[in-house]
């Protein structure tokens, strides 16, 4: 992996995220002489009994009902704009440049510690679902059918409890899927109504177990130990004697997922080079979070966090803080990648030098 393109990438963004700030500050203020003029004329028509004597004297200088329409309409775009402009303002003076840098650093920590337990967790059901289709388990679903079928043969108290059993575990699986595969706001309104400053462990829980981020690279990375397992290394590992039988890995052992739970077995050989090769999709899944971090904070309107303070410069069209916290999101994503190559690098040179 090249590192010198990651550094010519941040020059390139960071010049151009300067060029932008300066540029949309420059035409701030220009708008700024003409609204001046415009605050004797300005109307914030959210206010009712503002809005009220409006829409009662518009007859008096527009008789004709077309031309009143017309003149309602352009006049409230005006107002609207002017009084959004004017509201921005106000927004930046309350929310100041170390406040801005503060939130930015909750979503920070934020991220890594969510992309910490989303790569440990995703290491462990890749892993469980691949021992658990080397030691040849049906699913959840034919477990249930299997079971049915048992016991239209032969209605017993055994039968009728194995396949109440089966049923509890199929309506779990998929009760743990329906959750993973959700979108983050749809699970916190489910169980909350409103949102503010300490949600840290909400948007934890959220960006854990949502928006199918768990289930989309767990199966990439239980992909990559199958592949493992076909590689020719692996027969040699049994010609060498390397223990090959899968129901000796208890769950507790993948939880863990400690080297030596699986010292002389084919595991020793296989986890070492998938868990290598997973390390480059680290930066897509990286991504993945910014984005499901990004959606959480604006879909619940978490204020006092960074994208909430983003979508509020969008609307009062501060470009400058948009471009700004735009350039913040992206250094984020070079850091992680810059991180994930180098960390690739070393894992290489070490198998090398074995």
């Amino acid at each position: 992996m090249n590192q010198r393109g990651h550094y010519y990438t941040i020059v390139f963004f960071t010049l151009l995220t300067l060029f932008f700030m300066l540029w949309f500050q420059s035409r701030e203020k220009r708008v700024a002489i003409v609204e001046t003029r415009q605050k004797s004329i300005a109307l914030n028509l959210e206010d009712a009994q503002t809005r009220q004597i409006f829409e009662d004297a518009l007859p008096l200088f527009y008789p004709d009902p077309i031309l009143a329409g017309r003149a309602q309409k352009e006049i409230e775009q005006a107002a609207s704009k002017v009084y959004r402009r004017s509201a921005g303002k106000s927004a930046i003076q309350r929310t100041t440049l170390w406040e801005l840098g503060g939130m930015y650093l909750k979503f920070v920590l934020v991220y890594l510690i969510l992309l910490y337990l989303t790569f440990q967790a995703v290491l462990r059901l890749g892993l469980w679902r691949f021992v658990r289709e080397e030691k040849e388990r049906a699913t959840f679903s034919v477990s249930f059918w299997r079971s049915l079928r048992r016991l239209g043969k032969e209605n017993s108290a055994q039968n009728r409890i194995a396949a109440g059993q089966a049923l509890g575990r199929l309506l779990i699986y998929a009760f743990g899927y329906i959750i993973l595969f959700s979108p983050a706001y749809v699970l916190a309104y489910a169980f909350k109504s409103e949102f503010n400053h300490s949600t840290i462990p909400v948007m934890l829980a959220l960006g854990l177990a949502s928006n199918g981020l768990l289930i989309l690279y767990s199966n990439k990375y239980y992909h990559l130990l199958a592949g493992e397992s076909r590689k020719g290394y692996v027969r040699t590992a049994l010609a060498k004697n390397y223990r090959s039988g899968y129901d000796e890995i208890s769950l507790k052992a993948i939880l863990r997922n400690r080297a030596q739970a699986w010292q002389g077995h084919l595991l020793q050989q296989i986890l070492p080079n998938a868990r290598n090769q997973y390390w480059l999709t680290v930066k897509e899944q990286g991504a993945y979070l910014i984005t499901g971090l990004i959606i959480i904070e604006m879909g619940l309107n978490i204020q006092g966090h960074l994208c909430y303070q983003l979508l509020q410069e969008v609307y009062f069209e501060n470009w400058a803080r948009v471009a700004l916290i735009s350039w913040g999101l992206f250094m984020l994503l070079k850091m992680t990648d810059i991180f994930v190559d180098w960390r690739f690098q070393k894992s290489e040179a070490a198998k090398w030098h074995e």
